[in-house]
Parts: C-alpha cells; sequence; structure tokens
C-alpha cells in the first residue's frame, strides 16, 4: 500500500467513524450540559433566601461596626 493510498483511506475512515460517532457524542454533552444546567437553576432557586439572609446579615454587622467607629470619633 502506498503512502497516498494510506493517507486518504485513513482520512476516509476518520470521516466515516466521525460521522458515526457523533450523533452519540453530541446526546452525550447535551445530557451532560442539560444536567449541570438544570443542577444549577435547583442550586440557585433553594439557596436564594439563605444567601440573601447571609449577604443581610453580613452588610447589618458591618453597618453596626461601622456606626460605633463614627460614635468613637464625635466624643
Amino acid at each position: 500500500m502506498t503512502t497516498n493510498t494510506k493517507y486518504y483511506l485513513g482520512m476516509t475512515l476518520c470521516f466515516i467513524i466521525g460521522a458515526i460517532i457523533t450523533p452519540f457524542y453530541g446526546v452525550f454533552i447535551t445530557l451532560v450540559r442539560l444536567a449541570y444546567c438544570l443542577y444549577g437553576i435547583a442550586y440557585d432557586t433553594f439557596f436564594f433566601i439563605p444567601t440573601m439572609a447571609s449577604a443581610f446579615h453580613y452588610k447589618f454587622w458591618e453597618k453596626v461596626v461601622e456606626l460605633k467607629q463614627e460614635n468613637n470619633h464625635l466624643n
């Protein structure tokens, strides 16, 4: 078999095998990305309130400390 024949045979086989594998790969990637997306949506939905409450809690105490420092400067 000549080098040219090996090259064209290899290229042809790559395209044929690629055409066979591509739909399975596409379905797999779609399922993985869909699962990851749904997980992200569920996570954001269920942890929205605790995240919001934690942010409020942090900002509240940050403001309290800031007001205490301002009161110290008045004296």
